[in-house]
């Protein structure tokens, strides 16, 4: 096809469109001026949009990842103890290492509050109820490391450990 025909028919639709959306523009200003019309009898004024009062948004949300939130402050807590053993450790143990430097877990139930926590981390994962450790332990055998008892303040496995009731004088 010849260029000049191309070029030609290109200029044809876009004036074409031109004309459509000039008419389109005087329809809406017609229209404005029958709303401008009808606000006058009725005692309105119309006003320009930044002129109106916006309705106030609402209160931006606290972030789900707030860093110093209980949630966070929990799960690299129990994240850095977990690293540090290098084995599963009980939820209990975390939430006693937690009381014990400050960290709080509230809630009605706490050790289901902090276990929700954990549950909530892409790092951490439960090896068996109430054991936490890395996910990337899943499937191997470090994950079975669960047999594991605290005795004083050292971690035995559960066959080293005394078979004797605990005293007064002793804790576990």
């Amino acid at each position: 096809m010849d260029p000049r025909q191309l070029l030609e028919a290109r200029k044809a639709k876009i004036l074409d469109d031109a004309k459509k959306a000039a008419a389109e523009i005087d329809r809406d200003l017609s229209l404005i001026e029958q709303a401008k019309a009808v606000a006058s009898k009725y005692g309105f004024d119309f006003v320009e949009a930044d002129v109106v009062a916006r309705p106030l948004s609402p209160a931006p949300h606290k972030s789900r990842r707030d860093p110093n939130s209980p949630s966070q402050l929990s799960q690299r807590f129990c994240e850095e103890v977990i690293r540090d053993y290098n084995h599963p450790v009980s939820i209990h143990e975390l939430k006693r290492f937690m009381a014990d430097r400050g960290v709080i877990v509230g809630g009605k139930n706490p050790i289901a509050t902090l276990s929700a926590y954990l549950s909530s981390n892409a790092s951490l994962a439960s090896m068996r109820k109430g054991w936490w450790g890395l996910k990337e332990w899943i499937g191997t055998p470090k994950a079975n490391v669960v047999k594991l008892i605290y005795f004083g303040d050292e971690l035995r496995p559960k066959e080293q450990a005394p078979t004797h009731s605990v005293g007064a004088d002793e804790s576990v």
